[in-house]
């Protein structure tokens, strides 16, 4: 897939998926999409290289949870038999979306052995969006409020370049209704989120891991409907190049399908006077109850079920093992 189509896909995506909507509309949204091309070429000996090339693309949008999973691509050539080498590139990605929870990964390799190159570049991208109408009893017509909720975050990033290779992943996170990110981390390689809307960081050489919460504050006045939501977004490209030794090879690594998820409402202030506000209520269009966390497993539940597996299951021919008082 050429730079123009991952473009004029993202640029679809925007237009007939996410609109954002200020004010009364109801709106309700959840979208999962990803692009990437890959392509490699062996060289070496005589007559001209060998290319090879293969792209994905994919998007859906609807109202609840949505998942996808792009399988590998890959690109493998073979220059042989004057000059044996080989090249290939290959990608994978995941996406999954549902109101208060969004996921994305996305995995590079790119592969030469002795002459040739080989390289990647895509996005992967969840987003949701919906409309949320916060209200309190003590007010009898709108008045500002502030809206502290923890985003959650569980990912991480990793390039491991080779000896001639190298990428660059962006990890982008932004607000598709009103405004409630804060400013976007100093620190990184390379700084992202000069736009307010936008909360983000990149790396391009070396492992880094996000902070595992993000403070949002949200403004609003009661009473009145507004949209609400978050896209988030993976841009990836890396490549790798034959140098004096075998063996070249570049592997990127975007893991943030464990998700972003909805923190639950930690506090409410009257935006002019600071006054904590403790009786109110919040509705979304799509059902979603904004007051509370995205429910997330314990790993605890998952370590029980897995001894109970074991308990019941895994029972030696010659015994019979007694059932658990109650």
């Amino acid at each position: 897939m050429t730079d123009s189509r991952l473009c004029f896909l993202v640029f679809c995506l925007s237009c007939a998926g996410v609109q954002t909507v200020y004010g009364v509309d109801p709106v309700e949204s959840t979208i999962v999409a990803y692009g990437f091309n890959v392509q490699a070429s062996a060289s070496g000996g005589s007559g001209p290289a060998v290319n090879g090339h293969d792209s994905d693309s994919y998007s859906d949008i609807g109202s609840g949870k949505l998942s996808v999973e792009s399988g590998v691509i890959d690109a493998p050539v073979t220059k042989a038999p004057a000059f044996p080498s080989f090249a290939n590139a290959s990608g994978s990605a995941t996406a999954k979306a549902d109101f208060g929870a969004l996921g994305v990964s996305f995995e590079g390799v790119a592969d030469v052995d002795i002459a040739g190159s080989s390289s990647f570049d895509g996005f992967v991208e969840a987003s949701w969006l919906d409309t949320v109408t916060f209200d309190s009893p003590r007010f009898t017509s709108p008045h500002s409020v502030i809206i502290t909720v923890p985003l959650r975050l569980d990912g991480n990033m990793g390039i491991i370049p080779g000896p001639n290779g190298g990428g660059r992943i962006d990890f982008i996170l932004r607000d598709e209704g009103v405004h409630t990110l804060p400013p976007a981390p100093i620190g990184h390689n390379v700084f992202l989120g000069t736009d307010q809307d936008t909360w983000g960081l990149a790396i391009n050489d070396t492992n880094n891991d996000p902070p595992s919460s993000i403070p949002c504050t949200i403004q609003c006045n009661t009473g009145v409907p507004f949209t609400l939501g978050y896209l988030m977004e993976i841009k990836v490209s890396g490549s790798s190049a034959a140098g004096t030794t075998f063996g070249n090879t570049m592997v990127l690594n975007a893991d943030f399908g464990n998700t972003l998820t909805w923190g639950g409402i930690t506090t409410v202030q009257d935006a002019i006077t600071g006054e904590v506000i403790d009786d109110w209520t919040i509705e979304s269009v799509s059902g979603f109850d904004y007051s509370q966390p995205f429910p997330v497993p314990e790993p605890s539940s998952f370590v029980l079920f897995a001894i109970a597996v074991a308990l019941f299951t895994v029972t030696p021919p010659t015994r019979t093992v007694p059932r658990p008082c109650t």
